[in-house]
């Protein structure tokens, strides 16, 4: 069976940069309720967590707390640092870090490093707006080995492309 990556840009997030730093930035209203659909679409389609990253910013931890809840997903969030700030490149650390039983991984992060984490593995610019999933399929067995040749870019979903269905 072939492994699942998706890939999300954190759901829209409060701007007021006199309440918060960037790292505190917390969800907006609609943040909250487009987190929560995205997750219960990815429910509704069958999709089965075994392993969520997320950058330990507020608005992509609760983004990802969201997600896994609407999910039923039972295991714990990674938050590694590295995401925060991090270049594609840190993305792709992660993954090599997962285990090899993981059959279906969800990475939320930030652009523009997520739109070039996707570009980096398939060789395809998708736009990812807030909320956003990136779903993509790997063909190999061992994370650590993921080269671009093996992953395959299968479709692109938003809060307003899965409420038309």
């Amino acid at each position: 069976m072939k492994k699942q990556l998706l890939i999300m840009r954190h759901a829209k997030a409060e701007r007021d940069a006199k309440r918060w730093e960037d790292f505190d930035r917390p969800l907006s209203e609609r943040g909250t309720g487009d987190s929560t659909a995205m997750g219960n679409w990815l429910h509704d389609q069958k999709f089965r967590l075994d392993h969520l990253i997320a950058s330990p910013a507020l608005r992509t931890r609760d983004t990802a707390r969201l997600v896994a809840n609407a999910m039923n997903f039972k295991g714990t969030i990674e938050l590694p640092q590295a995401l925060y700030e991090g270049a594609n490149r840190a993305y792709s650390a992660q993954v090599a870090l997962c285990p090899v039983a993981v059959t279906t991984l969800l990475i939320v992060g930030h652009n523009p490093a997520l739109e070039q984490f996707v570009e980096s593995l398939t060789g395809e610019w998708v736009t990812l707006k807030t909320a956003a999933i990136a779903y993509l399929k790997y063909s190999g067995t061992d994370w650590s080995e993921m080269k671009s040749e093996s992953l395959e870019f299968v479709d692109l979903w938003t809060p307003k492309s899965i409420g038309d269905e």
